[in-house]
């Protein structure tokens, strides 16, 4: 009897030491407990000679006893962003342990805040953008208003001209500022006379003045001129 208790001791010790090798090597699926265990060895009396259970190689484990990777349970568009975990570690930081909510809440949280901050950049660059092209127009506007006073100063006005009729013409220059003739006029004023005075003007007018920056530079400008605006002519 007592030879047959020592068997059985063997036997569980066997178990014990197999359970805690596989724990401490692969982190697979423990064994059943150490009652199912003795429980299972009762039923079926051992032989006295019977030796202790021979530990299980590798091939012999079940598959189901090594657990899942992490990329095979889940969608890899299911896990959260670093931007996601970043928010919500800011989100934990400000929060009392004891007010936590739920952690699939708190993920909501955190992509709803990657969210905000990925709009409020947007929003940045469109403003940034949009005062780039503000002041571009700003810069071209005063460029073409420096190069018609230059113009304007060179025109001597017939005498016989009435009202204030309006003519456009269209310059082509190099970057230098220096005027490519024949000149193009667009639309009339009118008056022959002050057309041909605003040509002799803008061939006399030869460099214009050049753009603050050469993105401003354009090889042909459309100008208008009329005999009134600015007190223009002499």
């Amino acid at each position: 009897m007592k030879h047959w208790r020592g068997g059985l001791l063997l036997a569980v010790v066997g178990v014990l030491l197999i359970w805690a090798w596989l724990t401490a090597t692969d982190g697979v699926q423990r064994p059943a407990p150490m009652a199912d265990a003795m429980a299972s060895t009762s039923a079926t009396e051992p032989d006295e000679t019977q030796s202790a259970p021979a530990p299980a190689t590798g091939a012999e484990r079940s598959p189901t006893s090594v657990p899942p990777r992490a990329g095979d349970s889940a969608d890899a568009g299911d896990l959260p962003s670093p931007q996601h975990l970043v928010a919500l570690g800011a989100v934990l930081a400000d929060t009392p342990p004891n007010a936590l909510p739920p952690v699939g809440q708190r993920l909501a949280q955190a992509r709803a805040a990657d969210e905000a901050a990925h709009q409020a950049k947007a929003v940045r660059e469109r403003q940034a953008d949009s005062a780039r092209e503000s002041a571009r127009a700003r810069a071209a506007a005063e460029y073409i208003d420096r190069v018609r006073a230059k113009i304007r100063g060179n025109i001597v006005l017939p005498a016989d001209v009435r009202g204030n009729p309006e003519a456009v013409f269209e310059v082509s220059q190099l970057p230098n500022g220096e005027v490519l003739p024949p000149l193009r006029l667009k639309r009339s004023s009118g008056h022959a006379g002050l057309d041909l005075a605003i040509e002799r003007a803008i061939l006399k007018s030869s460099p214009l003045p050049r753009p603050p920056s050469p993105e401003l530079f354009s090889r042909v400008l459309e100008l208008r001129f009329r005999p009134l605006e600015d007190g223009e002519g002499r």
